[in-house]
């Protein structure tokens, strides 16, 4: 009976022992990591605080543990507090909150917050653990892609509007020169059936009438031939003049 208890003693020695390694080593984890980690009691208070949170919030572990977290949190945000804390009660974890929080010297930073609810041994919720995360160069990437997105859009915009505005200035002027094309169709018209037709009328009229006066017989042919020159270039000249038309 007292080896088996010497047994159980040792496993029980051993399994303290190595519990203890866990949480050192845990430990060493938590205070080792780039991220701020800290927990708080259910009343809001800070009861642990990492080497990350030190450098995240300016805060030491010394100023920062036993006091309420809302030294964090910025006015405007102090309701976030009590609604997080009652969903920690209910037993529900909170995952990659994104918010702003406050750094000791005042600065706002944008952080990623994952908050878990602390249970002991019997199952019982006695406290929160947090890690947030500084997102704030993320942040700055998003708002200057946005920034630019928003300009590519105004600058697509904007010269959407001048094509807009070309194509309407190129409709204009197809009208414009559509217009001064039949102008000057019409006074091509006019100048050949005031002009150019009523001479080679008045042409035929002159040898039709010197025909009648008497021609030798040798200038016959010559005139003859002429008429029917001038005959062909009237023809033409009516076609032109309608097809200007």
């Amino acid at each position: 009976t007292a080896d088996k208890h010497n047994e159980q003693l040792r496993t029980e020695i051993a399994e303290r022992q190595q519990a203890q390694k866990d949480s050192a080593k845990l430990a060493a984890i938590v205070q080792s990591s780039e991220d701020a980690i800290f927990s708080e009691d259910l009343t809001g208070v800070v009861s642990s605080w990492n080497a990350g949170a030190e450098r995240l919030f300016d805060y030491t572990a010394s100023e920062a543990i036993g006091r309420p977290i809302v030294m964090l949190i910025s006015p405007e945000r102090l309701d976030e507090e009590p609604s997080i804390l009652q969903r920690i009660r209910q037993g529900q974890s909170v995952q990659h909150y994104e918010t702003v929080r406050r750094s000791k010297d005042g600065r706002l930073i944008d952080i990623s917050l994952t908050i878990s609810p602390i249970v002991d041994g019997q199952g019982h919720i006695v406290g929160i653990s947090k890690i947030a995360r500084d997102i704030s160069e993320r942040k700055k990437t998003e708002e200057l892609l946005k920034h630019f997105t928003v300009e590519l859009e105004q600058r697509v915009a904007a010269r959407t509007q001048e094509l807009i505005d070309s194509e309407g200035r190129l409709r204009i002027l197809a009208t414009e020169l559509n217009l001064a094309e039949q102008r000057e169709r019409k006074r091509l018209s006019v100048e050949l059936h005031d002009y150019l037709a009523q001479l080679l009328v008045l042409c035929r009229m002159t040898l039709g009438q010197a025909k009648r006066t008497g021609l030798p017989p040798s200038a016959e042919s010559f005139v003859k031939e002429t008429e029917e020159t001038l005959g062909k270039a009237l023809t033409y000249c009516r076609t032109l003049m309608a097809e200007l038309s």
